[in-house]
């Protein structure tokens, strides 16, 4: 799996942005893992960081 994220704007703004790419071993077997578990673990990993996210930017709009 490879990934990169985050891309300035401007001096005061930055993008996010998430590139994922992977690809399992093991032919059908893959094909089942990622359809079974896989693909949810990662819906699960971006709501995660998108939950952190929305409170780090709370937090400090909040100081702001």
């Amino acid at each position: 799996m490879k990934g990169d994220c985050g891309e300035a704007i401007d001096g005061k703004s930055t993008r996010i942005v998430d590139r994922v790419t992977y690809r399992l071993p093991w032919g059908p077997i893959g094909w089942m893992g990622d359809w079974l578990v896989v693909r949810r673990r990662i819906r699960e990993m971006f709501a995660y960081q998108r939950s952190i996210l929305r409170e780090i930017l709370r937090a400090s709009v909040d100081l702001g």
